[in-house]
């Protein structure tokens, strides 16, 4: 088996998602007094924002100029990713950390299939099933 540097630093992109993901319900819990979600949402958003663009920027994946930016696409996906980063910690603070980190891994692939099969028309592949019924 032939493995590329493409798939290697795919591989570290998703493990690098999945502990910044894995730490964000401990962060609201340990954050000072008086933080509430929307605070927490804005700031993780910040900095997740320009983790993003410098990113872009060293492997020069940005447009030579701003004007060539889908600014719609792009206006629509911050608006969705904020209502997302509320209602996540909106729910770790109601139901708990554990709880709800439970409850968002759990879910998520469900609803990533159930939005693919609608949009997409895709189905997902057998291997998703066991690993869903596992991460559940």
């Amino acid at each position: 088996m032939n493995i590329s540097g493409s798939y290697i630093k795919g591989v570290l992109l998703v493990l690098l998602s999945a502990l910044c993901f894995s730490i964000s319900g401990t962060l609201q819990a340990l954050a000072p007094e008086g933080s509430n979600p929307f605070i927490i949402t804005e700031m993780r958003m910040i900095i997740g924002a320009l983790f993003l663009y410098f990113w872009c920027r060293a492997f020069k994946k940005l447009p030579h100029s701003y004007k060539d930016l889908p600014w719609k696409s792009l206006f629509i996906c911050a608006i969705f990713l904020l209502i997302g980063q509320l209602c996540f910690f909106t729910g770790m603070a109601n139901i708990g950390v554990a709880a709800g980190a439970v409850i968002s891994i759990g879910s998520a692939p469900i609803f990533a299939a159930i939005i693919s099969r609608i949009f997409f028309k895709i189905s997902p592949p057998k291997a998703w099933y066991a690993a869903t019924f596992l991460a559940i």
